[in-house]
């Protein structure tokens, strides 16, 4: 698994690399001038952040996070990351957590079965449901976003 993460790494600094030459030959005048522009930033804010989850993936670090919603029903929780045995069991109305753009983490709903690969076993898909009308699926690329919450034991009262 270590080797397709630093892989995705690879692949994506060779796509901002090549970003930063598009813009530098084209002008303003192209008509993707500002979708490079846009996909430049967004890649120059999450390289850092996936160079340190490569170097970190090999040991399941715990690390505390806020959870998006308003300022009054945000938490901080406590996560780690999602490991592939554990991303290939999940089954549809699972609930998971991931690591959104903004940097907090929200809560997903698996949406059917996870598909797998006989070819590639470390290949997987991941049906996901975020609030009334957002889908997605989730795959090898995006398991270093993907959280365990860790349960906080409950006090005795």
């Amino acid at each position: 698994m270590q080797h397709n993460v630093s892989h995705n790494f690879k692949a994506l600094r060779r796509r901002l690399n090549y970003l930063i030459d598009r813009l530098d030959q084209t002008g303003r005048q192209d008509t993707s001038y500002s979708f490079y522009v846009a996909e430049r930033k967004a890649l120059e804010w999450a390289l850092p952040i996936l160079e340190k989850a490569c170097q970190n993936h090999s040991t399941p670090t715990v690390f505390k996070m806020w959870t998006y919603g308003a300022k009054r029903n945000s938490e901080l929780k406590t996560f780690r990351r999602m490991t592939l045995a554990e991303a290939k069991a999940l089954s549809s109305g699972d609930h998971i957590w991931f690591i959104a753009i903004d940097g907090t983490a929200r809560r997903l709903k698996v949406n059917g079965r996870v598909r797998r690969w006989r070819r590639s076993p470390d290949r997987f898909e991941v049906p996901v449901k975020y609030g009334m009308r957002e889908y997605a699926a989730f795959d090898n690329t995006d398991l270093i976003r993907m959280l365990v919450e860790l349960s906080t034991p409950k006090s005795p009262q």
